[in-house]
């Protein structure tokens, strides 16, 4: 009597099957009409409130690299702010120098619907990382109109605080 080569209880063999050009344009159809109603829903605002935030860091950013310029080339830096008809409308890094101030960075522009008020138009750090302009060092508020963020600025040590104030 000789033996089968069948396993009664063996798993039938699955076919591979890929996914039709139907059903993939069916998927990315549901996938933008979500999109789409998300946008139309939250859009204008997350994006303005977005725009906004992602300012806030850029400026605090700048503020870090005009204070680490001044302190490693032992010369003042400043950020100056930049306003058209009594607006900020951006900012840049400068070298401060006896013959003017000479840029370091790009200017960036302030987004649309966003605002920006800062206790003094110029920035500047002296060599020990302080700031020299103003004196008293302040605050710079950035907001969308529904959020705020705060940025601290220690006038001795030049510290940068960030926080969302609202």
């Amino acid at each position: 009597m000789g033996m089968t080569n069948t396993k009664p209880y063996a798993r039938p063999r699955l076919e591979r099957r890929a996914y039709s050009l139907l059903e993939m344009a069916t998927v990315v159809a549901i996938v933008g009409m979500l999109g789409a109603m998300g946008l139309l829903k939250w859009g204008d605002g997350a994006l303005r409130t977005a725009s906004a935030q992602g300012f806030a860091r850029s400026v605090a950013m700048s503020l870090s690299v005009a204070r680490r310029q001044a302190i490693a080339e032992g010369t003042p830096a400043a950020v100056v702010f930049y306003r058209t008809a009594g607006v900020v409308d951006s900012i840049q890094v400068v070298r401060s120098a006896s013959g003017g101030d000479s840029p370091t960075d790009a200017t960036l522009a302030v987004p649309n619907g966003v605002t920006v008020t800062a206790a003094s138009d110029r920035w500047q750090f002296n060599h020990g990382g302080g700031l020299s302009t103003p004196l008293a060092g302040g605050m710079i508020t950035i907001s969308d109109g529904q959020w705020d963020w705060a940025l601290t600025i220690n006038a001795v040590t030049g510290r940068i605080g960030f926080a969302k104030t609202n």
